[in-house]
């Protein structure tokens, strides 16, 4: 990202680590979440450096850790990623349906393809979560839909707008 321009991306979505998959090595780079914060702000001002003014910004995240991202960066709006079918059965544990999205502006959006009547940009978003743990094959353990992601750059881009996912 930091050879990108300042101000050369429209839209930024993307799915950070979360620093909460404990099997997972690349999750676990961090010792506390303090460091975990500290490296998440270094990513955060290079995404603010090169998106554009008017620009917008999806970051999937993860439920442990929401309210210390709501307090720390102030999205303008948290959408919320309904899967019906479950996450891995835990104990004891209410079992999560949903994960945050936060949105971020630029200053005021250049671009809103929504269409309210449609439910185009209803905030609760209802796609499957994509099922590994059943027997199917995923690429990642917290993968996303592609339809969900597809429906983020149809609403907050137009043709040849410049998209980043610094994390794919």
């Amino acid at each position: 990202m930091k050879k990108l321009p300042e101000g050369s991306v429209d839209l930024i979505v993307t799915d950070p680590p979360y620093f909460v998959l404990e099997k997972q090595e690349w999750d676990q780079q961090w010792s506390t979440p303090d460091e975990y914060f500290a490296w998440l702000d270094s990513v955060f001002s290079e995404m603010w450096r090169v998106l554009k003014d008017g620009g917008q910004m999806y970051v999937f995240f993860s439920q442990k850790f929401m309210f210390e991202y709501g307090i720390r960066y102030r999205p303008k709006r948290m959408l919320v990623w309904w899967h019906r079918n479950l996450s891995p059965p835990t104990n004891g544990m209410w079992l999560y349906q949903y994960d945050p999205i936060f949105y971020h502006t630029k200053g005021q959006p250049r671009v809103f393809n929504g269409n309210f009547s449609r439910g185009f940009n209803a905030d609760v978003l209802e796609y499957p979560k994509p099922q590994g743990w059943v027997g199917h094959e995923t690429h990642h353990p917290t993968e996303k839909p592609v339809e969900l992601v597809m429906r983020l750059i149809a609403v907050s881009s137009n043709e040849g707008d410049v998209v980043l996912d610094p994390f794919m």
